[in-house]
């Protein structure tokens, strides 16, 4: 998939990094962020700080290139609108609005049908991509909620669906 997106981007993959969103990072961790956050906040916030500090490093080194930033876990699965807006939307905000200036971004969406695509949908990015097929959102649907370039994973195999 992150070959794909950069080529669709006119980059290669050595000029790529992939850099995971800090509650994706906190998922596939096993870490139950938002159990935390309810339990123990001090300790989900330093936690939440140590996956934040890493998503900041790997930003800081993509400079010149392109970042092609994996948010998972904005669904009901993973967490609440309120636990992914009030603890993580805005981490991934400015995460985001850091590497827009040092490179393009391309924010891959992943989730299924109840992913919050009307938070992230304004989230700062080059280019929005996502899956049609898994999140029932289909490209004109996302044009409806922001502007700019998209990359739809469903059509990515046999060729990009970019928007303008």
């Amino acid at each position: 998939m992150i070959e794909a997106i950069a080529n669709q981007l006119g980059y290669s993959v050595s000029q790529t990094r992939e850099v995971w969103s800090p509650f994706s990072r906190a998922l596939d961790a096993g870490v139950e962020l938002n159990r935390l956050y309810t339990l123990e906040p001090e300790r989900a916030e330093q936690t939440m700080a140590e996956f934040v500090g890493a998503a900041k490093e790997e930003i800081e080194a993509s400079a010149g290139g392109l970042i092609v930033y994996r948010l998972k876990g904005a669904e009901p699965k993973f967490a609440s609108p309120m636990e992914y807006g009030g603890h993580y939307l805005e981490v991934d905000r400015e995460l985001l609005a850091n590497g827009l200036e040092k490179s393009n971004v391309a924010l891959v969406i992943e989730g299924g049908p109840e992913t919050y695509l009307d938070f992230v949908s304004d989230l700062p990015a080059t280019v929005f991509v996502w899956n049609s097929l898994e999140t029932n959102m289909s490209l004109e649907e996302m044009e409806e909620m922001r502007s700019g370039k998209f990359i739809d994973l469903s059509q990515l195999k046999q060729e990009a669906c970019i928007g303008s």
